[in-house]
């Protein structure tokens, strides 16, 4: 009964989303459109949610995972156009600010957002963000993830010395955003994490709470965090690895840094243990709406 009453509801919203306009969104810093889809007002399970429009779908989970011994929180988004990925700063790259990620994503109309890589923290990481590039320089030694106009994740491993290349291009597309924090853990479907290379400031034996932003096809994505008592770089590659259809894997800043936001509010866990709580960042990872409703269109 209640399949066929959603179905019913589907139905009749059909027309109207017939006649929605789905946007490239301009390539700056200005809010993203409101969501203006389907979201429930009440969440009955806080384990899952959902988030629907024409350009955009997101599913939340929260699952307690016996074989892994960890909770871990994910997020399966898919876009119409590579505009929707996008990135924003607490205050601007220019300057050094920290904020919530809740904060900024409110502020840009995030459907799901993640922290960035925390590219005020070392001096030695390449920003381009939003087609513009803000730091041109980068330390050797450091895996890099490039997303391109279409939305395709490009892994740059740091024995191919990224800091030597150009890197607003790749292969002939435009690069709108660069990650600088890793290590990457997945590359064409393959793993490549090693924690003997990885990048420091990942604390790459440690077990540590991690959070990874994955492609798993064209303009298809999955988000994931894990809480708890966390897993080493290698763990955290197989498991990511352990999700049918993961393409590339990135790692980003982790610990009290992992932020994952669904429609404007906070969906994973961090330990607190020692009275620890959400780190304020200075810039987050988000996938934004580029739904249009035709105002001529009559309710």
């Amino acid at each position: 009964m209640k399949k066929s009453i959603l179905c019913l509801l589907l139905m009749l919203m059909l027309p109207l989303w017939a006649n929605a306009e789905v946007l490239n969104l301009p390539l700056d810093f200005e809010p993203a459109p409101k969501p203006q889809g389907t979201y429930p007002a009440k969440r009955e399970t806080p384990e899952f949610d959902h988030y629907e429009d024409p350009s955009i779908t997101a599913d939340y989970e929260m699952v307690i995972s016996p074989e892994w011994k960890i909770t871990y929180y994910m997020a399966r988004i898919r876009i119409s156009n590579g505009s929707q990925l996008r990135t924003a700063a607490a205050n601007t790259f220019e300057k050094k600010a920290l904020a919530p990620a809740q904060t900024i994503s409110r502020r840009m109309n995030a459907v799901v957002a993640i922290n960035g890589d925390y590219y005020s923290g070392n001096a030695g990481r390449y920003v381009l963000r939003q087609g513009q590039v803000f730091r041109d320089s980068m330390a050797p030694g450091q895996d890099l993830l490039l997303i391109d106009e279409d939305g395709d994740f490009h892994i740059i491993m740091a024995e191919d010395h990224p800091e030597e290349m150009d890197k607003t291009f790749i292969n002939g597309k435009r690069v709108t955003n660069a990650l600088c924090f890793g290590p990457a853990l997945i590359k064409d479907g393959e793993i490549v994490a090693d924690i003997s290379k990885a990048q420091p400031q990942s604390n790459p034996k440690s077990s540590e709470q991690r959070i990874a932003i994955c492609q798993m096809g064209p303009l298809d994505y999955m988000v994931i965090t894990i809480a708890h008592w966390g897993m080493n770089v290698e763990q955290f590659a197989q498991f990511v690895a352990s999700f049918e259809g993961v393409q590339q894997a990135y790692n980003l800043d982790g610990g009290n840094s992992c932020h994952v936001v669904f429609m404007g509010n906070w969906r994973n866990q961090i330990n607190t243990k020692g009275g620890q709580d959400y780190r304020p960042i200075p810039d987050i990872v988000y996938f934004a709406s580029a739904y249009q409703p035709d105002e001529n269109v009559s309710d």
